[in-house]
């Protein structure tokens, strides 16, 4: 079964027999239906995930930040969040410079 999800962000996000990839709009595969998750772009990137891991893609399907940590949120403002272990534990920026909180 094909989903199709979030049309106003970028590339439109499909969902095949529980994998996750995204498509043009002239509804042809952009970016292979490989990901055990994933979600709209945001601010030029989309969040993915491989397994447990997570990372982001860009609208070329490159793996622009590795696919290291348990949990992250969309882009907002240039920034998001990322988990290690079960709580937020920093920040990267787009480039996937790491700020860590204390």
């Amino acid at each position: 079964m094909i989903g199709l999800n979030h049309l106003a962000r970028g590339l439109p996000l499909v969902e095949l027999n529980g994998k996750y990839g995204f498509i043009n709009t002239k509804g042809d595969i952009a970016i292979p239906i490989v990901y055990s998750n994933a979600f709209s772009f945001s601010e030029g990137l989309a969040r993915a995930s491989l397994g447990s891991t997570w990372g982001f893609i860009d609208t070329t399907g490159k793996v622009v930040i590795s696919m290291i940590y348990l949990g992250a949120s969309d882009f907002k403002n240039g920034f998001a969040l990322v988990y290690l272990s079960s709580t937020p534990v920093g920040y990267i920026d787009e480039k996937g410079t790491q700020y860590w909180e204390n």
